[in-house]
């Protein structure tokens, strides 16, 4: 019995030694408290900010489903401050400068705490419901910090309101030139639909929301998701499986218009739509200079009244054949919006019949229009007419339109998001 005693005694010794050579491991292991850890990693992720020359490419997701985006922001970062420039931009000059800090959200994160028009545009909510009302556009602004890459090029980030994870890149170039190039690629799609040669596969690009749908035609099996753009076309915002492999981005050669899935091993072939459809399918922007001379003066005078009567200044103008709408833009919030029907005259020769119509009764804005329509009026010239439409780049994303009953009015519009420039007139 006495021997048994002092065996088992000798094996809890033994145990209890075991148990405290694994207490010290761990020990040895988190040397830091968790907190401690954290408060580092914040540390390394300001550093990582700050470290690039250029800043950083953020490719930024609004939506819980994609069902609207990405959209390319660039940031730079100093030690409290982040400026930020994006494609809402009238130019890919226009930056917007905000604090920011890093703290612990349920784990390390980006916050950009103070109101930016570029950064909370997805996220400041408006009166109405739906998107851009009460629940603005799912945009975030709170970023958890997921990763940093082994290369310090990429940082993942996850939306906390969203859930949605994106990527910032360091860029290699200066921003304004990055955008630059975006700018340049979104507007040189000469087709919206491609195909393979034999036949098996196609692919559809919604260019104003950014989705990108893929159909195997064989096996009938379609999928889609979103994408953001990029210099060489867009990254998808998931991969797709297709012809066997999985696609995470597209390239598109404007020269031959082509689309490029180099992962899939395809390119596939655009299919040119016809004329009216390049330009009933878009929207389209204004601005003084491309007016011929008549509109000019009426624009002028228009901007000149505008400003006296309200004291807002005319900023955009839009004429949408897609959307069924003229509309103008006052004080970078107030919208003005005719319906606009537009009626396709000759197909040959591309020739449109648009018509700018006071809202419908029951408009918010009707009450308003029929007040002011001595103001309007002046800009009523561009959107009421017999136009023919003649397309001034390969890319169709610049059009002249001149009035067929009357050819010394004409004007100049773009797919481009342009200011209508007035304000210098308007004194």
């Amino acid at each position: 019995m006495k021997k048994y005693s002092i065996f088992t005694l000798l094996c809890m010794l033994l145990s209890a030694s075991m148990m405290t050579s694994c207490l010290k491991d761990q020990e040895d292991l988190f040397e830091e408290s968790s907190s401690k850890r954290l408060t580092n990693y914040l540390a390394e992720v300001q550093t990582q900010l700050m470290s690039a020359e250029n800043g950083w490419v953020l490719d930024y997701f609004p939506d819980r489903e994609q069902s609207y985006g990405g959209f390319v922001y660039v940031l730079k970062f100093d030690d409290q401050q982040v400026e930020v420039a994006c494609e809402l931009g009238d130019s890919v000059t226009d930056t917007r400068v905000s604090l920011y800090r890093l703290c612990n959200e349920s784990g390390p994160c980006i916050v950009f705490d103070t109101y930016n028009d570029f950064m909370h545009y997805f996220a400041t909510p408006s009166g109405s419901s739906g998107p851009g009302g009460y629940e603005a556009y799912d945009g975030d602004f709170y970023l958890l910090v997921l990763g940093i890459s082994d290369d310090k090029n990429t940082i993942t980030l996850k939306g906390t309101r969203s859930g949605n994870v994106f990527c910032m890149h360091r860029l290699t170039e200066s921003g304004s030139k990055y955008l630059e190039k975006v700018q340049e690629m979104n507007e040189s799609y000469v087709s919206s639909h491609f195909y393979s040669q034999d036949g098996r596969f196609d692919v559809t690009i919604d260019l104003e929301n950014r989705q990108i749908a893929f159909v195997d035609l064989m096996t009938q099996e379609v999928d889609y998701t979103a994408y953001v753009a990029n210099k060489e076309g867009g990254l998808l915002y998931r991969s797709v499986a297709f012809n066997g492999r999985e696609v995470t981005a597209f390239s598109y050669d404007t020269a031959a218009n082509q689309m490029v899935l180099p992962e899939a091993g395809l390119t596939l072939e655009g299919i040119i739509p016809p004329l009216h459809e390049s330009f009933l399918n878009y929207a389209w922007y204004l601005s003084y200079d491309s007016l011929c001379s008549v509109l000019q003066k009426n624009w002028a005078q228009a901007a000149k009244e505008f400003l006296r009567a309200f004291t807002v200044t005319l900023d955009y103008c839009t004429l949408s054949p897609k959307d069924g709408m003229f509309d103008i833009i006052l004080g970078g919030q107030y919208h003005t919006i005719y319906a606009l029907n537009t009626t396709l005259v000759d197909t040959v020769n591309c020739i449109v019949n648009l018509e700018a119509k006071v809202p419908h009764p029951q408009d918010v804005n009707v009450n308003y229009m029929e007040k002011n329509l001595n103001y309007y009026d002046k800009f009523n010239t561009v959107a009421n007419g017999k136009f023919q439409v003649q397309f001034l780049n390969k890319p169709r994303s610049k059009a002249l339109l001149i009035n067929v009953d009357d050819p010394t009015v004409y004007y100049i519009a773009t797919k481009k998001k342009v200011r209508m420039g007035v304000d210098k007139f308007a004194n």
